[in-house]
């Protein structure tokens, strides 16, 4: 994994590569690929990256200080994230500088098109900055779709390379109780489900896409059966694993929230025995399909709990993903003020490999 930490990651600008055959939508290569004869030639550039997951959630990392990265391909980044013909990855990011701030992130989806806040992509590229020099291991400040963050490395890291980072979220509304769940705006849109034991085995892969989904309400918890097994770090097994996440999530996303481009469709249990510990699948859109994790899903999440009283704000929120393990903090709304405040999220990083492509 990390054999590869070298100055293929550096902050320097692209180099030009050799001619190669025109390819619109996106090419992928290595540095040794000889020119071909071509008669079509097109002079690509060739780009350092990283790849990185966030328990699971994988994005392509580049760092472009002269801002010359086609961000406005959309068919380029879509084929750089394109599984088995591509880098592979829910999303790219790309680092551009941002004075006074360690650095500005793009997020765009895996369809190419860009996305709003992404919070395990921001842990992720906040991991990238310091891998590429643009920041320190101290405190870090970084401007997003949304805004301006501020993100730190935490502990709990493991020999396997995963380490853990935190990054502050924005102030966020209280939920809005609508279409059998809550809406949540972290930064990105979010549509949370409780799901109670009989909600559950319900919904399953072999259930019509028109099958309702039911909020569980606070007195109702005591029925709330775990969607994992105990000795699972993931979210895979027992009432919600049958689940059928893209269906349902890709249903409610565009019957309820087509006028807004979709929402991400998060289905949520809590468990019996285990205070304020939730489990998670979420359905993301721009990439139409399940994730292992999603960051801002995570925190909507939390907040949909404490809005419905399921867990205790005065407690770090313990979310198990299908991918890993998170905590999430924040303070319930005030009389001064309608909003939850000082949310942080923290959980896993993992750099994965480095590359280059030509583009």
């Amino acid at each position: 994994q990390q054999q590869q930490q070298q100055a293929v990651a550096s902050s320097s600008p692209p180099i030009k590569a050799p001619s190669s055959p025109s390819a619109k939508g996106g090419r992928v290569g290595s540095a040794g690929s000889s020119p071909s004869s071509s008669q079509q030639q097109l002079r690509l550039r060739q780009w350092a990256f990283s790849k990185y997951h966030g328990a699971g959630n994988d994005f392509i990392l580049v760092n472009d200080p002269h801002s010359q990265f086609p961000t406005g391909e959309a068919d380029v980044i879509a084929s750089l994230c394109r599984r088995r013909t591509g880098v592979g990855a829910d999303g790219l990011l790309v680092l551009r500088p941002h004075p006074p701030l360690s650095f500005d992130v793009q997020y765009f989806n895996s369809d190419g098109k860009p996305g709003s806040f992404c919070g395990n992509g921001s842990r992720c590229a906040v991991a990238f900055a310091i891998q590429v020099g643009l920041c320190g291991n101290g405190p870090i400040r970084f401007n997003a779709f949304d805004g301006e963050h501020d993100a730190s490395p935490a502990p709990n890291g493991d020999k396997s390379g995963t380490k853990m980072f935190r990054v502050s979220m924005k102030d966020t509304a209280a939920p809005i109780a609508q279409h059998g769940g809550f809406f949540v705006d972290t930064g990105s849109p979010h549509h949370v489900v409780f799901l109670s034991g009989d909600a559950a085995s319900t919904v399953t892969s072999a259930a019509p896409a028109t099958s309702g989904t039911t909020a569980v309400a606070a007195s109702t918890t005591t029925t709330t059966t775990d969607c994992c097994s105990s000795n699972n770090k993931g979210c895979s097994t027992g009432a919600a694993a049958t689940f059928d996440v893209p269906r349902e999530g890709d249903r409610i996303s565009q019957a309820h929230y087509g006028n807004i481009g979709g929402t991400n469709v998060n289905f949520v249990s809590t468990v019996l025995g285990t205070p304020n510990l939730l489990k998670i699948r979420t359905y993301e859109r721009g990439v139409f399909e399940e994730t292992l994790a999603c960051g801002t899903g995570v925190t909507a999440a939390a907040i949909a709990a404490v809005h419905t009283g399921l867990v205790d704000p005065g407690l770090p929120i313990e979310v198990h993903a299908l991918g890993g393990r998170f905590k999430v903090s924040l303070a319930k709304p005030s009389a001064a003020s309608e909003k939850y405040t000082q949310i942080a999220l923290t959980g896993p990083t993992t750099h994965v490999f480095d590359g280059v492509v030509f583009i």
